[in-house]
């Protein structure tokens, strides 16, 4: 019996480090996503320019 449990954790085991694994992948991912995304709402507002263009760090300074 003792022996089927030690099985059963290491499967368990296994599957948790790689839904954890493919997790940490995804949420990679997402993060790079939204880095591209923010880099090019800056450049959009860095060509528009202008009056009322702002900073997207939240510092709240006019550009």
């Amino acid at each position: 019996m003792t022996d089927i449990t030690s099985i059963v954790n290491l499967v368990l085991f296994v599957c948790v480090v790689g839904y954890l694994t493919r997790l940490r992948a995804t949420l990679t991912r997402s993060a790079e996503a939204q880095e591209r995304i923010a880099q090019a709402l800056e450049r959009q507002l860095a060509e528009k320019g202008g009056a009322g263009a702002t900073l997207l760090d939240g510092s709240g300074v006019d550009r």
